[in-house]
């Protein structure tokens, strides 16, 4: 996988609730240039919910 970059512009339609990530800007958008959707098996709390393979730790 590539690693992302952050940019000044979201992601349209994308919502990210993960305030830990640094590409998450405390707007709850993602600002990455770009998403990888990680192990869709995983378990979310929601079942509109998907696990970010994107994410980073600020």
């Amino acid at each position: 996988m590539i690693k992302a970059k952050k940019t000044t512009e979201c992601l349209t339609g994308v919502h990210c609730d993960v305030v830990s990530c640094v590409y998450n800007d405390d707007d709850h958008m993602c600002h990455a240039d770009h998403i990888q959707v990680a192990n869709q098996k995983s378990r979310c709390k929601d079942e509109t919910d998907t696990f970010c393979g994107t994410f980073e730790a600020k």
